[in-house]
């Protein structure tokens, strides 16, 4: 803050006065500056990097929104209220089964088979279809079924990468895991026992 001469009385006044305290002039005072934001959008400009983010966010809300499954629900408490359907009892049909059990068998089997791997692991490609890609029966008389699939790399001590395969027993019944083998190539052919 400076001070400055009144244009009428000549006294000393503030630069910042609108008017003179000892006349009464009003005095001209300069215009403030131009208060631009920081980052003004230029035409024809990259967006910036915030702007990018906001952009990405919004987006990747729509596509939740979007890919978020729809119910029909109706109306009414029964509606609410229904059970699931319960599983088809598909007795001797062992694809049937497999298709009722290759989830619920994959998470069970999965956690056995990351265990044997000594230095690291990656699935490959299990997220669509499951861990599984062949099945058959360990002994159809019990109902136990051979679940098996090669969608898995174990890493050696030297940072190679293998291909392996997993072969895991499972008893649906009891929803239990007999047994689990991992071999090392890509999945040979399941013979069932007779």
């Amino acid at each position: 803050m400076a001070l400055v001469a009144c244009s009428e009385c000549g006294q000393s006044i503030s630069d910042q006065a609108t008017a003179c305290p000892h006349c009464g002039m009003p005095q001209s005072t300069p215009a403030p500056p131009d208060l631009a934001p920081p980052n003004p959008a230029k035409p024809g400009g990259k967006p910036s990097t915030r702007e990018k983010f906001v952009v990405g966010v919004a987006l990747l809300i729509g596509a939740a929104i979007f890919m978020t499954p729809k119910s029909d629900t109706g109306s009414g408490s029964a509606a609410r209220s229904a059970a699931p359907p319960a599983k088809a009892d598909c007795g001797d049909d062992l694809a049937c089964l497999f298709n009722q059990v290759r989830f619920e068998a994959g998470r069970v089997c999965r956690d056995d088979i990351e265990r044997r791997a000594k230095y690291s692991f990656e699935w490959t490609n299990w997220t669509i279809d499951g861990i599984f890609n062949q099945y058959g029966w360990l002994d159809k008389q019990a109902r136990t079924v051979i679940l098996a699939g090669d969608e898995l790399k174990f890493q050696n001590g030297f940072g190679a990468w293998s291909i392996m395969n997993y072969r895991c027993d499972y008893d649906p019944a009891k929803k239990q895991l007999l047994a689990v083998r991992v071999g090392e190539g890509r999945l040979p052919r399941i013979e069932p026992k007779k």
